[in-house]
């Protein structure tokens, strides 16, 4: 069961570098659950967290589950590339699995 957060973060006012550094403290607190994805938004408000996916599919359908579970490795792997020659070659790569399939 896979589950989805997002955290929506209170930069306004700080620094760049504080706000890069309040992401990763929030990013890095998840990094030890294989069922659990996040994303961190930086915004100018309040601080708030929100299940966007609680790991319960409302239908039996077997496609949204699959359909789901690619988003969702989709989402971890361009949020982890470095750079632009990274994401550009996981972009090809996905093309090139879906023309095989």
């Amino acid at each position: 069961m896979l589950i989805t957060f997002v955290f929506y973060l209170n930069t306004g006012g700080l620094s760049r570098q504080r706000s890069e550094e309040l992401i990763t403290q929030y990013t890095d607190m998840f990094k030890c659950y294989t069922n659990i994805t996040t994303w961190v938004v930086a915004r100018d408000g309040e601080t708030k967290v929100e299940c966007v996916y609680d790991g319960t599919l409302r239908s039996n359908n077997e496609q949204l589950g699959i359909l789901l579970k690619e988003i969702n490795n989709r989402i971890d792997i361009i949020a982890n590339c470095t750079n632009f020659e990274d994401f550009k070659a996981y972009i090809r790569n996905w093309r090139l699995s879906e023309l095989t399939k």
